[in-house]
């Protein structure tokens, strides 16, 4: 075996081994498409990925059966779940009398510091008789009733009530809207976007489901939501795309091949050269970033059609020559390689100035792939292919477009040019654009409607969308939190908003629970403990029990107690605090949109908050961006082209199929009445890097043979348009936006470029 054969093993069994390895692939599109600028888009960011909402199912045990034991069932079921492997935690929505009493157990001591959010006016309300009156009614209807006896102890702490009307201001789900449903929630250790190790969770919980469902004698079924498990739904389609995409790419790459050079030996070492390519910028890519993304390696997996028009050349220019000399060949059109290749990294490259992460990793995977590829290509195909020059000559004549243009040239120039201007015109005033970035994921239409479904149940909460607090420090956010309670409280009563969940009474200002304890203090006085009793009197109860209001201890609930304690799961993910900045959220019901930001106007630190529309700003941010690397990325080509042929006019003409092949496509985008948003930008540029390649081509000529030299871009041509053609298979919509954009665009970019690129009669050295 000679040498270079062994190096080619071994550096493609390094490569692959390597990959298999080392690489994490994601498959969430907020992996590929999220990362915020401000506070409010990292923070959602972070609990989209790894947040503790994220990592949640939400069970829905439906009974088949009126006399079935739903309680006997829901107990066994969430005592077995706490025994599945990578579940963190499991609790009831609905509160039962253990749990309750536990809460109200807890936060008994502070009954007084959290009363009321507004003390002054709620306390002085309190100590009127009639108040009062209604209160020992309600005591003494509590005492009959079935709760009474396990609430007794607590009463005698508190006969007021007040432990009463903070639990009434939590906001619990106390019973679900429909009879026959119990709720849980299931809280994972592992992220839910962290699709490849969910599953064996997810699997676990439905066969817990199956075995102590067959005990109860298939009485029960079971619904589920999360995160998780659209994530999983995701990876599943995405991972389907990919395979097919793969398969599609390769069958079309492999009959284009061998129809066209009619070699299984040239197939081989080309296929050498892609798989060496894209394993090297996959674990690169991985390496720098932690993990890579799918979409980078679908739509990076399209360097499969960039990164084959190298050996194509070399290929194509050593059997035009006649000679088994590749090495020569391949040297003299080196030059135009490099340049090619330069160009196209260049506008992969000016992908990575975005704040994108998914477009970062995409211009290190291009970068890589594309710098493998160029250097396997010149030093070592040339080696491959001693003694078998001859059967690498082009099967097929593509020389027909060549000859047809050429033939009064110049008034077909002018033709070509006319119908592009027309059709721009017609075309841009129509172009629209899109920012929402669901359009961008697959639809699992299913998994969202069964989410919807699940939630109406269970929750009156609206997914993303909340009340935003800010602040530079702990205490200053609790209390402009509670100025939030208030105002939604106040929006609750008039209607404007059906329900809300806030950090508030879970925990509040060490303001307000002074406030609250000094007014409670200041009004314990003889003649409210007398009115006290009165009521009492009134209603049978004993005084002596029950009569003597107590002062209280300036005991104060903090931050750190409400994390030590069991409690905290009640109000996770609703704060941040990040060194000096703390962020509050206040989750909302279905509310009036308009009449809520309203409300909130001129609150300092206040916002309202949709994670979808931050989502779409983010987008547009991404859009604005990528159209600035557009422009950027054709500079910086044309930059390129100036320097290495020290000419405007040639560097323009090399240029300029490529930018009618862009406006063409985007006139096309608006006649077609299609949106257009940012993966679509990212096509058009991907497709000005890779027409200026075959300009470069045509133009330089390096072989001294014109239809040499078209030849070889023909071939190349189709293999990338093969390439991004196979995108429009998959089923996700990201794919698609890329696959009908660069496709067309290729394909005109290099149908002009025989038409309008002058090129050299003889090359120079």
């Amino acid at each position: 075996m000679r040498y270079y054969h062994l190096f080619a093993i071994t550096l493609i069994s390094a490569l692959l081994l390597s990959t298999v390895l080392w690489v994490d692939f994601r498959t969430d599109i907020s992996d590929f498409f999220f990362r915020g600028n401000t506070t409010e888009t990292n923070l959602i960011a972070s609990s989209i990925q790894s947040g503790e909402l994220s990592r949640r199912y939400i069970l829905l045990v439906e009974t088949k059966h009126q006399d079935a034991d739903e309680a006997a069932f829901v107990r066994d079921f969430q005592t077995q779940l706490r025994e599945v492997t990578g579940v963190e935690r499991v609790w009831g929505m609905q509160q039962d009398k253990q749990v309750l009493k536990k809460i109200i157990a807890d936060y008994l001591p502070y009954r007084m510091q959290l009363f009321s959010t507004t003390p002054a006016l709620d306390i002085t309300q309190l100590f009127q008789q009639e108040s009062l009156d209604e209160r020992a009614k309600q005591l003494k209807n509590i005492l009959l009733s079935q709760e009474g006896a396990w609430l007794k102890p607590m009463i005698v702490q508190d006969p007021m009530l007040l432990t009463g009307d903070w639990v009434s201001s939590l906001g619990f789900q106390n019973a679900m809207k429909t009879r026959g449903f119990s709720g849980l929630i299931v809280e994972t250790k592992v992220s839910g976007l962290d699709a490849k190790a969910q599953l064996p969770i997810y699997e676990q919980l439905l066969q817990t489901f199956e075995v102590i469902n067959t005990e109860y004698q298939e009485q029960f079924s079971l619904r589920l939501t999360g995160v998780p498990l659209f994530s999983m739904a995701v990876q599943q389609q995405v991972s389907h795309d990919l395979k097919w995409i793969s398969i599609i790419s390769i069958v079309l790459m492999v009959l284009l091949f061998v129809s066209v050079f009619r070699s299984i030996r040239g197939l081989v070492w080309v296929s050498f050269i892609l798989i060496c390519s894209v394993a090297a910028a996959t674990l690169l890519t991985s390496l720098v970033f932690g993990y890579i993304h799918a979409l980078t390696m679908a739509i990076g997996a399209t360097l499969i059609g960039v990164c084959v028009d190298y050996p194509i050349h070399a290929m194509v220019h050593a059997a035009a020559t006649g000679k088994d000399n590749p090495e020569a060949s391949t040297k003299q059109i080196w030059p135009s390689l490099l340049l090619g290749g330069l160009t196209t990294t260049v506008g992969y490259i000016a992908l990575s100035f975005t704040n994108h992460p998914g477009l970062q990793q995409l211009a290190l995977f291009a970068g890589v792939g594309i710098g493998m590829a160029l250097l396997l290509t010149r030093y070592l195909l040339p080696r491959f292919m001693h003694g078998h020059v001859a059967s690498m000559k082009v099967g097929l004549d593509f020389k027909a477009w060549l000859i047809l243009v050429q033939h009064h040239r110049t008034q077909k120039q002018w033709l070509v040019l006319a119908v592009a201007v027309v059709v721009f015109i017609v075309g841009f005033p129509n172009v629209e654009w899109t920012d929402d970035m669901r359009k961008l994921s697959p639809s699992l239409a299913s998994l969202k409607a069964e989410d919807q479904s699940i939630r109406k149940q269970v929750s009156s909460i609206e997914a993303g969308r909340f009340v935003l607090v800010e602040a530079n420090s702990f205490e200053a956010g609790l209390q402009r939190n509670e100025q939030v309670f208030t105002k939604l409280q106040t929006l609750q009563s008039e209607g404007v908003l059906q329900s809300f969940y806030s950090l508030y009474p879970w925990l509040a200002s060490e303001k307000l629970q002074q406030d609250n304890l000094r007014l409670f203090n200041e009004n314990i006085t003889n003649k409210h403990q007398e009115m006290w009793q009165r009521a009492l009197r009134k209603e049978g109860l004993s005084v002596k029990h029950l009569g003597q209001l107590k002062f209280s201890e300036a005991d104060l609930l903090t931050k750190e107690k409400l994390e030590r304690s069991p409690h905290k799961r009640y109000v996770s993910g609703q704060y941040v605090v990040q060194g000096n900045q703390v962020l509050i959220m206040t989750w909302l019901g279905p509310h009036d949109i308009e009449k809520v930001k309203a409300a909130l106007l001129g609150m300092e630190g206040v916002r309202y908050i949709s994670q979808s529309d931050i989502v779409n700003n983010l987008a547009a941010d991404y859009r604005a961006q990528t159209l600035n690397m557009l422009w950027f990325g054709a500079s910086a080509i044309l930059l390129l082209l100036l320097i290495r042929f020290r000419n405007i006019m040639i560097a323009v003409n090399i240029l300029f199929p490529a930018v009618v092949s862009v406006c063409v496509v985007i006139a096309m985008w608006g006649i077609a009445g299609v949106a257009m948003g940012m993966l679509h930008l990212i096509g058009l540029l991907l497709a000005i890097a890779i027409c200026v390649d075959y300009a470069i081509f045509f133009h330089e000529n390096r072989a001294g043979n014109q239809g040499v030299t078209f030849q070889a871009i023909s071939v190349s041509s189709m293999t990338t348009i093969v390439a991004f053609f196979s995108l429009g298979f998959a089923d996700t919509p990201a794919l698609q936006a890329m696959a009908w954009t660069v496709a067309p665009a290729v394909l005109i970019g290099f149908s002009l470029c025989p038409l309008m690129v002058n090129y050299r009669r003889k090359t120079s050295g």
